[in-house]
């Protein structure tokens, strides 16, 4: 929030670039076959419910992660 506070970025900047090492992340994560994993991503990430995507929305595009219990 420092960078978005001095002006050198917007809220969305941060905001992308979160979503973007998430999904680079993920990944790197699946491709290591990786199973060591917290708990917390385990409930959230690891069933096969859970769908990761891109949205359009008229001239926007955005993040679309759909959960489904």
């Amino acid at each position: 929030m420092q960078r978005v506070q001095d002006r050198k970025h917007y809220v969305s900047d941060v905001v992308g670039s979160f979503f973007l090492s998430a999904f680079a992340s993920e990944g790197v994560r699946a491709a290591a076959n990786y199973s060591g994993n917290d708990d917390f991503y385990k409930r959230y990430f690891e069933r096969k419910n859970v769908q990761v995507g891109i949205l359009h929305y008229r001239s926007a595009i955005g993040p679309l992660v759909s959960f489904s219990y």
